[in-house]
């Protein structure tokens, strides 16, 4: 019985001492809990928008470049220039040795002085004897011939006037021929020297010594302009990027508007023979800002484009043996609505019948 009556006596003073602490004022209120995250994200407004259905290709940003070749065959005179060097617009960075192009020129042009002379000299000759036949022919009606030998006369003279004819055709032929010998070499000495087309750097160049032989078109030298960007990708056939509504690159979080740079069919074909791969260059339409060469970029390709079409994110469709359909929010449920849809980008899809706009549709998660 007196354990009983102490524990309730040590109850009441516990009671007393939390009264005392409490100083009077009421306990604290429990704080009033915050609509839970992201709630309304699992439902979504059917809205319009313009809708582009693309294909992404890996893309590299690079400096513009050219490739450099001789148009003709020669050995090598002069290199004055390196792998890496930066050159100028309009250096001279490699020359064929001229001295043997110079050489055959100026024996063409002895030749067609030589021929000319001759064949002047000879046709003169053979004018004269015809002139010669023709006076004697005059000399011998006036003596009196018959109609017979007038005539085997003649036909002598007319023989040799087409002989002389054919012979001057021939002569003609052998001069033009060196003529042109002529011509052509004469152009092709201004031919005989690559100069950079612009400031930028050698970023690739044959071994070339002087005394090497080169033939006509093949690269020996690739000149980078670093202050022109290009696109590089993989390869996009030239009929695909035709057919594409735009083209574009996601640079550094911007989008970037390109055009296909087109490429020359010899120079693919080499590539591939070669063993090589083929990329696909581009370049860009408008202001290139902070970009630099090295920059990864994304290729897109868009191959169709719809404009201000009512549209709902993907993942709000469902899909089963009946065809496609949405949960719409109708009266704060749930209800199953049927759709017909049209264009998709992966992350919004086209809806042409079945809902308005300003519907609101459950998101999967």
């Amino acid at each position: 019985m007196k354990g009983k009556k102490t524990g309730i006596a040590l109850l009441a003073a516990l009671c007393m001492l939390l009264s005392a602490c409490g100083g009077g004022e009421k306990a604290p209120e429990a704080p009033e809990l915050m609509e839970p995250v992201g709630v309304e994200l699992d439902f979504a407004l059917v809205k319009r928008m313009d809708i582009e259905s693309i294909v992404t290709f890996e893309a590299c940003v690079i400096p513009e470049t050219e490739d450099l070749y001789f148009t003709v065959d020669g050995v090598i005179g002069e290199v004055n220039t390196r792998l890496g060097a930066a050159v100028k617009k309009g250096d001279v960075l490699l020359k064929l040795d001229e001295e043997a192009s110079e050489e055959k020129l100026a024996d063409l042009r002895e030749q067609l002085a030589y021929y000319e002379t001759l064949y002047t000299y000879e046709n003169d000759l053979a004018r004269v004897d015809i002139d010669i036949l023709k006076l004697e022919l005059e000399k011998a009606v006036r003596g009196g011939i018959t109609e017979a030998d007038r005539l085997s006369s003649q036909g002598n003279i007319d023989m040799q006037e087409l002989l002389l004819k054919q012979k001057k055709e021939e002569q003609d032929a052998v001069l033009s021929g060196i003529r042109g010998d002529i011509a052509e070499l004469e152009k092709d000495l201004g031919k005989n020297v690559i100069t950079a087309p612009f400031d930028g750097t050698v970023v690739r160049m044959n071994t070339l010594y002087e005394g090497n032989w080169v033939g006509a078109y093949d690269e020996v030298i690739r000149i980078a302009n670093e202050d022109v960007l290009m696109v590089e990708s993989e390869y996009v056939s030239p009929t695909r990027l035709s057919a594409a509504p735009r083209v574009y690159a996601l640079i550094r979080g911007g989008t970037y508007d390109l055009e296909p740079v087109e490429m020359d069919m010899t120079e693919y074909f080499s590539i591939v023979f070669a063993g090589g791969t083929v990329m696909t260059d581009l370049r860009f339409t408008g202001d290139t800002g902070d970009i630099r060469a090295g920059d990864y970029a994304l290729m897109c390709l868009v191959t169709s484009e719809k404009e201000d079409v009512l549209a709902i994110p993907f993942n709000a469709l469902y899909v089963d043996d009946t065809g496609k359909y949405v949960y719409k929010l109708s009266n704060g449920v749930r209800v199953r609505q049927n759709v017909r849809t049209g264009a998709s980008n992966g992350l919004y899809i086209q809806v042409t019948e079945g809902l308005e706009e300003g519907d609101r549709v459950y998101v999967k998660e």
